[in-house]
């Protein structure tokens, strides 16, 4: 779901919220067409009609999907470092990233290919991510490679996928500034990971002297039916001294998970730093008792220069606070945090929740109804607990608290911007 509460604009104009990559090849790939591109926001049209994108001046050279709120293509050989331009009979908008048009390879996997016969290409995928950027034996990837996944359900039980430390990709190499790493499903194609009865990641990182950072990953659809399910955590290792950063994950669509009151958190982040994380859903988790894990958590350690947009959590029955943001405990810091455009409703507890050593958070147009709905919740909707030094903002929000529950709860924190209900 993509959504922008405050419209300022025309109800025909198109407005680009974010892209997934912003570098990448202009050839290779299927048909020698290069990496994809998808674009998000509204009002692109149901069809493409005669609407086009350019980037840097050059027309898209494939058109792979095209819906009111999205648009994928092939960048092409005629894209060139530049604008994104999306054109539509209501009018022209440039995306807010610049894209760099540079080397790398592209690889595919898919349910059907092989990592023994198949070379990785479009008509002969392997078959698992770790043969491409795992870490047991190496892949054959290396920094600022491609890899996408072709549709279909990945279940992780099934002793198929040639998991690495108990994750379906594990790994092993970062990207650099403006040559990203990328990890992606094939635009237009629904690609589920399955979890059932045991612990296992979709994503993990080696430990090795650093974490791994400058990675997109994006686009994927996680089934979670245990218990103990925990897809997507990012930047967790034993050693505290080090991070994820330049991080770009988009477009997660989260479901289920439960059965008792043991649960793990969906997704789930350790040390970051500048990141983003857009457009990521979490929703209809069956957990049957109280819980004290959050649906999103990014917590324990140092987290900054971070952004959050477009999210929603829904449908969700007990847990604790629906995002959580803290650092109890660790003496690190969460600074500089923007949450932005999220829809947070029906959930069990706290919409949000930050922890201490919060310095500068952005809270603005979101959209939060429907919380503190399990029987043991007593919290306010936004519960801001600093230690003297949090200094939370909050404007242009529409937050509806149910009779009962107050809409803030600010401990040791000054605000400098006006609250407006």
């Amino acid at each position: 779901m993509f959504f922008c509460p405050v419209d300022i604009f025309s109800a025909d104009l198109p407005v680009i919220f974010y892209t997934d990559v912003t570098n990448g090849p202009g050839t290779g790939g299927e048909n020698n067409q290069g990496c994809y591109l998808s674009i998000f926001g509204k009002n692109f049209g149901a069809s493409q009609g005669s609407s086009s994108v350019t980037i840097g001046g050059g027309e898209a050279a494939a058109y792979k999907f095209w819906s009111d709120t999205r648009v994928s293509i092939q960048i092409g050989s005629n894209a060139a470092t530049g604008s994104i331009v999306l054109t539509t009979s209501a009018g022209t908008v440039t995306g807010p990233d610049a894209f760099t048009v540079r080397s790398g390879n592209i690889y595919f996997v898919s349910y059907n290919g092989s990592d023994t016969t198949g070379n990785g290409s479009f008509s002969s995928p392997y078959r698992t991510p770790n043969k491409v950027f795992g870490s047991l034996p190496a892949g054959v990837g290396s920094a600022g490679d491609f890899l996408y996944i072709r549709g279909g359900t990945y279940d992780l039980d099934a002793g198929t996928e040639r998991l690495q430390q108990n994750s379906w990709l594990n790994a092993s190499i970062s990207g650099s500034s403006g040559n990203h790493c990328v990890f992606s499903a094939y635009p237009g194609e629904t690609v589920t990971i399955k979890l059932d009865s045991s612990s296992y990641y979709a994503w993990s990182q080696t430990t090795g002297t650093d974490l791994v950072s400058y990675w997109v990953v994006a686009d994927f659809h996680t089934d979670i039916t245990s218990s103990t399910g925990m897809p997507w955590r990012f930047g967790w290792v034993s050693d505290d001294t080090r991070k994820v950063s330049y991080f770009r994950v988009i477009n997660l669509d989260i479901q289920g998970g439960g059965n008792s009151e043991t649960d793990a958190t969906p997704f789930e982040t350790g040390r970051m730093a500048e990141s983003k994380l857009l457009g990521i859903r979490v929703h209809d988790s069956a957990r049957t008792g109280p819980s004290n894990t959050p649906f999103i958590s990014m917590g324990g350690e140092e987290i900054t220069d971070t952004e959050i947009g477009w999210c929603t959590i829904e449908d969700c029955t007990f847990g604790s606070a629906a995002l959580q943001i803290q650092c109890d405990g660790t003496g690190k810091d969460i600074d500089n945090i923007t949450i932005h455009d999220c829809i947070i409703h029906d959930v069990p507890d706290q919409a949000i929740l930050t922890g201490s050593n919060t310095k500068d958070i952005t809270f603005y147009n979101n959209i939060i109804y429907n919380t503190n709905l399990s029987l043991t919740a007593d919290n306010a909707v936004i519960s801001c607990r600093g230690n003297g030094g949090s200094n939370p903002a909050f404007y242009n929000n529409t937050i509806y608290a149910s009779s009962g529950t107050g809409i803030f709860e600010l401990s040791n924190v000054r605000l400098s911007f006006c609250i407006r209900l």
